[in-house]
């Protein structure tokens, strides 16, 4: 990167993908100094959580020189772990997993939230933190209160894949102790920053293999949803998220009923086995209002009723 001619700084997209690779704290550094030739970068994506060699001082690194990319429209953000490390009852998984990725704190939060909230007015917002189980509910507020300083946000993506909310003890002494509790809280926090959204088009969120997204927390946050007018795209993921029942359906037809601008809808139940045909129906009442849809996707394998 030292060496690339000085027509590098004209580049608009810049893709670091950091999974996986020898990539250090003292490579951040160097990146992020040539952050400062980037004049005209308006496309960044950023991929760190499969990495067992970046620490909190590396992102501070970027951090700091994320201020010079004053040009930015679009931003993407990846710090997901393996799917391999979901199942948070297992406790050995457990005693594999670092909060956030393999060796970040939750001070990391901290400076992605300042990355986002320093990028000047966003068009889109991608952020991924899939299997993150173990700093959900600190990411989730990194994320909500990055939302509200991009309220022009033309596009949003949130990955919540594995979405759980976790308390482990000690478990490098002795076996861990796990305490699950609904997302009604989190919920809550992201459906303040989706109501910030006013001039939103398109809207993806993914809650796959989210054991404990119940009805509530749906509902919470499809009150939000039916607010956002503008939306002309709308992709809702709740596979293997075996708590929502037909009432979460009926919710989300509220909100879709709501979204007269709507031509792309994206709605995914897979292996939801407690939806039933009255859930569907339910739907079917909110579709029957949307004159401009173009495109509908509706998946329903693995639910039996």
């Amino acid at each position: 990167l030292k060496h690339l001619p000085r027509n590098f700084q004209k580049i608009k997209s810049l893709r670091l993908g950091l999974e996986k690779t020898s990539i250090k704290d003292d490579h951040l550094k160097e990146i992020g100094l040539l952050f400062g030739r980037l004049k005209n970068l308006q496309t960044l994506s950023l991929s760190i959580g499969n990495n067992q060699l970046i620490t909190d001082l590396g992102i501070s690194y970027l951090k700091m020189a994320s201020r010079l990319l004053t040009s930015l429209k679009s931003i993407d953000i990846d710090i997901s772990l393996p799917s391999q490390r979901e199942d948070a009852m297992n406790p050995l998984l457990f005693q594999a997993i670092n909060p956030i990725g393999y060796n970040l704190t939750e001070k990391s939060i901290g400076f992605l939230q300042e990355i986002l909230a320093h990028s000047g007015a966003l068009n889109k917002l991608s952020f991924r933190i899939a299997n993150n189980n173990n700093f959900f509910t600190p990411l989730i507020f990194c994320v909500s209160n990055a939302i509200k300083t991009q309220q022009k946000l033309d596009e949003l993506s949130l990955d919540l894949t594995g979405w759980t909310k976790v308390s482990i003890g000690n478990h490098f002494h002795s076996r861990p102790t796990l305490q699950r509790t609904d997302l009604t809280e989190e919920s809550r926090i992201l459906q303040e920053a989706l109501l910030s959204l006013h001039h939103i088009r398109s809207l993806s969120l993914i809650f796959t293999k989210s054991p404990y997204m119940t009805d509530s927390s749906v509902e919470i946050l499809t009150e939000a949803i039916r607010s956002l007018l503008s939306l002309e795209r709308l992709h809702l993921n709740y596979q293997s998220s075996y708590e929502i029942t037909d009432d979460s359906l009926k919710a989300i037809g509220l909100a879709i009923d709501a979204l007269k601008g709507l031509y792309y809808l994206d709605l995914d139940f897979r292996f939801c086995k407690s939806i039933t045909d009255k859930g569907i129906m339910y739907l079917r009442r909110g579709l029957g209002s949307l004159n401009l849809l173009l495109e509908l996707n509706i998946s329903l394998d693995g639910c039996p009723r």
